[in-house]
């Protein structure tokens, strides 16, 4: 018997060994080259969290193992790396703010109305099944976030009305989720609606009134910016009203956190209720900008900057478009011709558009005029071409303009003493002028941010349809001068209070 008993022993100790022997080589070649290249589409050679079979092999990924990613982890490292991916790409840059399953899900809600809609998708009223309570649900598409390069933001925005959501008067965040396609956002439902419809219902309101929603609206900011919050979008579309005419916050799209002692620069808000200084200072908007410095005679402004604008117009210009259907179309080809300035040494090449270089021209016009009169020594000033697209509002506002690409040019007034002087001073506004253009060139060879090519119904939010020889993408010329008083009015609040009581 005693024989027999450490025969079986080991028996079974020479069995264990072959099993964790067999369980270092399957470890050890899963992660040679070879396996890993072929098994790179579809399948995965590492991960911690699932529960499958242990010695089978590498297998494509499953839904399974995405619904047990939560539940399970693994410590056996050979188990660990024959487990299937657990969450795709388009899913996985969403954790975790947006988890894959909750306790609350879109089958767990009836959809009643809808209530709003904006860049990335829609608001919904909804009634929740198990106890008819009433709940604002926001749907945002996976796609139009990543098209538009928000992923930060939305993630950022769930974060930060996650945490603050608790205080009296800012909208709560109940639950949130994704699914293959699409980004759920639980909130509170708000049942009086917006301020704004309020003051376009009643047009003026009662004082005592006003001081009660300025008290809260500040009291609300003043806990936000404790938090580390700054809300950069404080306007009355944003401001709900419960049923006993209390305020809530709403939309953090535009939030930041921000450190004690820390600044933000970036320019952002709806334009409307931007102060106009701000709104003006295309430096700080949330753009591509760029700048040149030239010193110059007055008599060479408006070739100057119009060799400038010119080059940029041409490379941010298209023929006209001659839509079949409402995605299909063809682009004519954009004519141009080459401009010799007269006072200084210099061709460009500009669009063959006469329309388009009378507007230009009028613009750069009017800005050396005043900038050759202007009192300051030495006369200074900037003109900026800047290129915008519009986004569709609800009636009865109109399209919001939102910049993309702000060319400016910031021109100084000099004077020559003598002939030389002035020769040199040609040359020196030649030679700028050739390193600009060539900049100008490699800054737009570089493929960078463009809208993208719309459909028929949408041409004129992104291009001015207006010439009927050409289709440049839309721009307007802004100009000012240094040294200009501040045209600026008070902050957000402050406009508030003014234009609610002007009412």
């Amino acid at each position: 018997m005693g024989n027999s008993h450490n025969k079986s022993n080991q028996h079974r100790d020479h069995k264990q060994a072959a099993y964790s022997n067999r369980d270092a080589q399957a470890f050890t070649s899963q992660f040679s080259l070879s396996h890993f290249v072929g098994n790179l589409s579809g399948r995965s050679f590492v991960s911690l969290t699932s529960n499958q079979s242990v010695y089978s092999a590498s297998r494509p990924w499953s839904r399974v193992s995405r619904r047990r990613w939560n539940d399970t982890t693994l410590n056996n490292q050979l188990e660990a790396s024959k487990t299937a991916w657990p969450v795709a790409h388009k899913e996985s840059i969403f954790l975790p703010e947006f988890p894959i399953t909750t306790d609350l899900l879109q089958k767990d809600f009836q959809v009643v109305e809808a209530i709003a809609k904006g860049a990335f998708g829609e608001v919904i009223k909804v009634k929740k099944i198990s106890d008819g309570k009433e709940y604002a649900l926001k749907v945002l598409s996976k796609s139009k976030v990543v098209t538009e390069r928000a992923v930060g933001q939305v993630k950022e925005e769930a974060h930060i009305q996650s945490a603050v959501g608790h205080h009296c008067f800012i909208a709560n965040a109940i639950s949130r989720w994704q699914t293959k396609k699409t980004l759920y956002i639980v909130s509170e439902y708000i049942p009086c609606g917006e301020l704004l419809a309020l003051l376009d219902k009643y047009k003026k309101l009662p004082e005592e009134l006003v001081k009660v929603f300025v008290a809260e609206i500040a009291i609300a900011i003043d806990f936000l910016h404790n938090a580390g919050v700054i809300y950069r979008d404080l306007k009355p579309e944003n401001i709900l009203l419960d049923t006993e005419y209390h305020i809530r916050l709403v939309d953090f799209g535009l939030s930041k956190w921000l450190s004690i002692g820390s600044r933000t620069t970036t320019l952002c808000g709806t334009l409307k209720y931007m102060g106009a200084r701000p709104a003006s200072d295309a430096g700080d908007m949330n753009a591509r900008s760029i700048s040149f410095e030239m010193s110059m005679e007055g008599r060479q402004v408006d070739e100057v900057v119009a060799s400038i604008f010119h080059t940029v117009l041409f490379h941010r210009s298209s023929g006209k478009f001659t839509y079949n259907n409402e995605e299909s179309y063809s682009i004519r080809t954009v004519s141009y011709i080459d401009v010799d300035c007269d006072f200084i040494d210099f061709t460009y090449v500009c669009c063959e558009s006469d329309a388009l270089g009378r507007c230009v021209k009028k613009e750069i016009s009017e800005f050396s005029d005043m900038l050759r009169t202007a009192s300051s020594c030495p006369p200074r000033g900037s003109i900026s071409l800047e290129f915008f697209q519009k986004r569709r509002a609800r009636w009865p506002f109109q399209p919001e303009c939102v910049p993309w690409e702000v060319w400016t040019v910031c021109c100084e007034l000099t004077e020559a003493r003598n002939d030389h002087d002035m020769h040199s001073r040609h040359e020196s506004v030649v030679e700028m002028l050739q390193d600009k253009i060539v900049h100008i060139t490699e800054i737009i060879n570089r493929h960078e941010y463009v809208p993208k090519m719309p459909s028929r119904s949408d041409a004129d939010l992104i291009f001015d349809t207006s010439y009927a020889d050409i289709q440049p993408y839309l721009f307007k010329i802004q100009y000012n001068l240094s040294g200009a008083p501040p045209t600026s009015v008070g902050n957000t609040v402050r406009k508030l209070i003014r234009d609610t009581l002007s009412l």
